[in-house]
């Protein structure tokens, strides 16, 4: 007999570490997957039998980055999981042409498959998670990525000050390590075991863990950093540093020490400061426009809110798109030299605990 638990008790099933067994379940539940699934029954088929077999920019690229994904893990070299691999890949990259693919998210959907998920499953996971639970900039101008890595400069020399004086000190540029952390969601190297309970609280509490993941583990190897002073040798370790931390539990007690308790509007704040920045520096007013925007010949912008998604009249989506014209809830549709494609703009929905209506949390520095 089945249990239905509520979305609180499944909450804390999460933070505390849920059965193995059901982790699957639980994931697809809390994060918003499984009502994807349910919502949107045969979108992911209908896509591939639609769009999989033709040739792209973004499905060239998959098919060089397939057996880069996870060499050495049996379950991915085998050709069946590799196909699978990349039916997730490039169904997405159809689905949300602002994306489209990026290196990067094979680690995150052959983490998936590797765990269990079917396809389906994981394509509404990576939806999820690239729609939901990270910026919408991360991946279709990577601006959100570079501004991420500003935020975490920030932070390391707030929370961990020794240790980002050090690494300034001999030019270790945060991109040379945490870029790969952020865009991979600390799947690319970390152990499978960690990355599942990394995973766990990244689906509760959002992007506001990531960082705590980051700054607990400049702090768990604080000294064997400060011992080196050599750029080279600190390159090194820091790129190994998934090969030092085995322990899931070392890692989420480090990144749930008390002075780590980053609040959601401390980051949105950073964010919106660093963001500023950033585009100043690749000289852009604004966010740059999708890939995809000449199909739209200026009919859907994008924003960070918002983002745009493929569909057909054979694709029955059900998404909540933006309010727009009196209130009425509409699709903004419009043709593509495809005559069965069409572009719609999808709103972003809000991501698990980053309501930015929590206080400051200090800004005092606590010691290392």
């Amino acid at each position: 007999m089945e249990v239905m638990l509520s979305h609180s008790q499944l909450t804390n099933l999460m933070l505390t570490g849920p059965p193995h067994q059901h982790r699957k379940r639980i994931w697809l539940e809390i994060t918003g997957a499984n009502a994807q699934l349910r919502d949107n029954a045969g979108y992911y088929a209908l896509l591939l039998a639609w769009k999989g077999a033709t040739e792209t920019q973004f499905s060239v690229q998959i098919d060089k980055d397939l057996r880069r994904t996870y060499p050495e893990e049996e379950f991915l070299s085998t050709p069946g999981a590799m196909q699978s691999l990349r039916n997730v890949l490039v169904a997405y990259s159809w689905r949300n042409p602002s994306v489209g693919y990026c290196q990067g998210m094979n680690f995150i959907a052959g983490r998936l498959l590797s765990l269990g998920f079917s396809e389906e499953q994981a394509f509404w996971m990576l939806a999820q998670v690239l729609e939901t639970y990270l910026p919408l900039d991360y991946f279709s101008v990577m601006t959100g990525v570079l501004t991420d890595q500003k935020v975490f400069d920030s932070l390391l020399k707030l929370y961990v000050p020794r240790v980002a004086k050090h690494l300034q000190l001999h030019c270790i540029d945060p991109s040379l390590y945490c870029v790969q952390w952020l865009v991979c969601i600390f799947a690319y190297t970390f152990r499978r075991e960690v990355v599942m309970r990394i995973w766990d609280v990244f689906f509760v509490e959002g992007a506001a863990f990531l960082f705590r993941v980051g700054l607990g583990l400049m702090h768990l190897l604080r000294d064997d950093l400060l011992q080196i002073d050599s750029e080279e040798e600190l390159i090194v370790m820091l790129k190994k540093v998934a090969m030092r931390v085995g322990d899931p539990d070392e890692v989420l007690q480090a990144a749930s020490l008390d002075k780590f308790m980053l609040k959601g509007k401390q980051i949105h704040d950073l964010r919106e400061r660093y963001r500023a920045k950033v585009l100043e520096d690749l000289c852009l007013g604004s966010p740059p426009l999708p890939r995809c925007g000449d199909l739209t010949q200026g009919a859907a912008s994008q924003g960070r809110n918002s983002f745009l998604v493929l569909s057909s009249q054979r694709l029955q989506v059900i998404e909540d798109y933006l309010w727009v014209e009196r209130g009425r809830k509409v699709v903004i549709a419009v043709p593509a030299p495809q005559q069965d494609l069409l572009v719609g703009r999808k709103s972003r929905a809000p991501p698990f605990r980053e309501e930015h209506t929590d206080e400051d949390s200090s800004d005092s520095t606590s010691q290392e």
